[in-house]
């Protein structure tokens, strides 16, 4: 896909399993949303998924993998994430071999849900790279998740309420 709309729109019609790759970055208008019922692979091919606005660039229900390029919120905004994990959403960010895969945002992942990061990078502009709350599950196998110097106690790579699980 090249663009917002067909994003979208393949997001929407995706059968389980598919894969959804980028063929240009994108900036998006609004959150892409991923549904509860949708299992899908957003493979960026080496491009950014960024938004214009001051929002989350992906709120998950689903079942996502992303990998291989950025996804990027805007920076300096009020609560906004990469990544925004709903309690339904089961989120894994890895990167196939010669890729790089980084999510950044306020936090690069809020967490209410099921997040496995098998590799990548995982880091925000001024908070913590990745929060989580309780009830959730984070499990970290591989990867980088680098602290910003963050205020007021925030800029901690891993801020937990939730389980963390790191190998």
């Amino acid at each position: 896909v090249a663009d917002e709309a067909e994003l979208t729109a393949a997001v929407a019609e995706a059968a389980a399993g598919d894969v959804i790759q980028l063929t240009d970055n994108i900036t998006l208008s609004a959150t892409l949303s991923v549904p509860a019922e949708q299992s899908i692979t957003l493979d960026l091919n080496g491009h950014t998924l960024s938004v214009a606005a001051d929002v989350d660039v992906i709120d998950n229900s689903g079942t996502l993998t992303v990998k291989n390029g950025t996804v990027a919120a805007k920076e300096n905004t009020a609560a906004h994430f990469a990544v925004n994990n709903q309690e339904s959403g089961v989120l894994t960010v890895e990167q196939d071999e010669g890729q790089e895969t980084k999510l950044i945002g306020r936090c690069g992942i809020q967490n209410y849900g099921t997040v496995v990061i098998n590799d990548g990078t995982v880091t925000s502009y001024n908070r913590n790279a990745i929060y989580t709350e309780a009830g959730s599950s984070t499990t970290i196998n591989g990867g980088q998740i680098l602290a910003s110097g963050g205020s007021s106690g925030m800029g901690r790579a891993v801020s937990a309420l939730g389980d963390v699980t790191i190998t």
